[in-house]
């Protein structure tokens, strides 16, 4: 559905930041790109004008994309080398007697993408995609 933004990631990700707080750094992002929900416009529709101003919007897009992949695995990344929190690793490590406290060190990767709405931003008849836009 458009205005549904997606990420594939490892569980170097869920080990160390809670799901919850992985949806209040999008939020965060949504807001800081596209003022709010961004409902599956192309960023050109009043998102932020990233890359400087001749950027094409394929190039914002992309931008977008990089940045909240970089913020969610930042993130983790932190949380993995904090000694004195607990992540949802060491939770369910002591669940299991397991004597574990702070993050888990891990890889994390994340993927990012996010899902337009091609035909509110085409005004071709035959449904193909606007210009700088692939469906």
């Amino acid at each position: 559905a458009a205005g549904v933004w997606t990420s594939s990631v490892p569980q170097g990700l869920y080990d160390n930041v809670e799901l919850e707080e992985v949806c209040e750094i999008a939020a965060a992002w949504e807001g800081e790109w596209f003022g709010g929900a961004n409902e599956g416009l192309p960023i050109h529709k009043g998102g932020r004008v990233g890359g400087g101003a001749k950027a094409s919007a394929v190039e914002r897009e992309k931008e977008a994309m990089a940045d909240l992949a970089t913020r969610i695995c930042n993130r983790a990344r932190e949380l993995s080398l904090d000694m004195y929190t607990d992540s949802p690793f060491a939770l369910l490590a002591k669940e299991n007697s397991i004597m574990w406290s702070g993050g888990a060190p891990d890889d994390c990767t994340v993927v990012a993408l996010r899902v337009l709405d091609v035909q509110a931003d085409n005004p071709h008849a035959d449904g193909t995609a606007a210009k700088g836009f692939a469906p």
